[in-house]
């Protein structure tokens, strides 16, 4: 999708990012830093001292691969503080593959699917996809002193790579915490599961599945608690028949918030959302919705009616008119 100028200032409200995008927008819209190429992708996101970090996919020209012609894409990151300017956020290591200001692991290569979490530490992680022959390759990195870490080798790759784009990434204290998907072969079905950082391994390491493996589970989202501990939720079931899950990691095991969250069930749903109002714990009622204009504390969402997703215990809004 291509986001012009005037787009990007609209999405740069200051009440719509720090409220996670679940409050009516408020205050003037922060200037867009410059960017004269065609921009992709956006994604922004909010720490709780009021800084908003923003990264972009803009067009940076194109190219060939022997296999054909492709369009390469450069990937930048800027903060700001609401009335200060955007202050663009460099590698620690100086590289500028793809540009000034350029956050890629290699150029030219396409580039889509971008992450951007940010933490109450004031650290932020980004994850974006490089596509390199038939594999999709994930890369990684995280804002600390002095700029952007260089990791290439925390890359994730995937020869299927509809399994590489199903994932959701938080930031804690530095690093990055992934809920990724993978599809089994034998037997056949899916695994969700939260990864960490193992330095002395030197690999990601796998906690315990979330997720039924029998069943085809894709398009986690994850946040974290005060302690770092993760809740997820997922979509579970066929395309058309799908469920929305959620469950909190106790420190021991994975316990479900309780049962299926959306409206009319089993359904044909698409892309849960989950923000931390910073309790401890979830709260009773779980899902709060943005049709109560309240921030949501527990996945959040639209199915393609436009019904919000609620918990048993919310009052549902009414079936809108077709």
């Amino acid at each position: 999708m291509l986001i012009r100028p005037a787009l990007l200032s609209a999405l740069l409200l200051p009440g719509a990012a720090l409220a996670g995008g679940n409050a009516p927008p408020t205050g003037t819209p922060w200037t867009p830093p410059p960017l004269s190429a065609p921009v992709r992708e956006v994604a922004v996101a909010a720490a709780p001292d009021g800084t908003v970090f923003l990264a972009a996919l803009s067009d940076s020209g194109q190219f060939s691969s022997g296999r054909g012609t492709f369009t390469a894409r450069t990937l930048r990151a800027w903060k700001a503080a609401p009335g200060h300017p955007w202050t663009p956020l460099p590698r620690q290591d100086g590289g500028q593959q793809g540009g000034p200001g350029s956050l890629n692991d290699r150029h030219p290569r396409p580039a889509a699917n971008l992450n951007l979490s940010a933490d109450r530490h004031g650290s932020a992680v980004l994850a974006w996809n490089e596509n390199y022959g038939d594999n999709d390759i994930v890369h990684l990195r995280a804002l600390r002193p002095g700029g952007w870490t260089d990791w290439p080798e925390r890359y994730l790759g995937d020869d299927l790579p509809y399994a590489a784009r199903t994932r959701a990434v938080a930031a804690w204290k530095g690093e990055a915490v992934l809920a990724w998907g993978e599809f089994l072969r034998s037997p056949d079905g899916s695994q969700l599961t939260v990864r960490r950082w193992n330095d002395a391994a030197r690999s990601w390491v796998r906690g315990p599945v979330f997720n039924d493996r029998r069943a085809y589970s894709r398009a986690p989202a994850l946040t974290l608690t005060r302690a770092g501990q993760p809740v997820v939720a997922w979509l579970q079931g066929d395309v058309t028949s799908s469920r929305v899950l959620a469950a909190r990691w106790d420190g021991q095991a994975w316990q479900p918030i309780g049962g299926p969250l959306n409206r009319y069930q089993p359904g044909y749903v698409a892309s849960p959302a989950s923000c931390w109002t910073g309790r401890t714990s979830p709260p009773p009622r779980g899902l709060k919705t943005t049709a109560a204009r309240t921030p949501c504390t527990l996945p959040a969402g639209t199915d393609t009616a436009g019904n919000r997703w609620a918990a048993r215990s919310v009052p549902p809004s009414p079936r809108p008119t077709p």
